[in-house]
């Protein structure tokens, strides 16, 4: 979706969603990458700009964005 852009700020050890046009965002889950359901997250979601602290190990994961409109994967790294 070209509306909703996410990245993981490794710094700060925080996901990043920007939600340029106010999407209604249901749910954000975090899962590695055999597929397990590391963490949800379900309040405070429809603002512009979100920040969701992430305190994992360093690897690859993916987060799945639940909207009104469907559904978004995207693959993140965390080191």
């Amino acid at each position: 979706d070209d509306h909703i852009f996410v990245f993981m700020n490794n710094t700060t050890s925080a996901l990043h969603i920007n939600n340029n046009i106010n999407k209604e965002i249901l749910n954000v889950d975090l899962f590695n990458y055999l597929g397990q359901k590391i963490q949800t997250w379900n309040k405070n979601l429809n603002n512009e700009t979100i920040i969701l602290p992430i305190k994992v190990s360093t690897g690859v994961y993916i987060v799945r964005i639940d909207t009104i409109n469907g559904v978004l994967n995207q693959k993140i790294f965390i080191e």
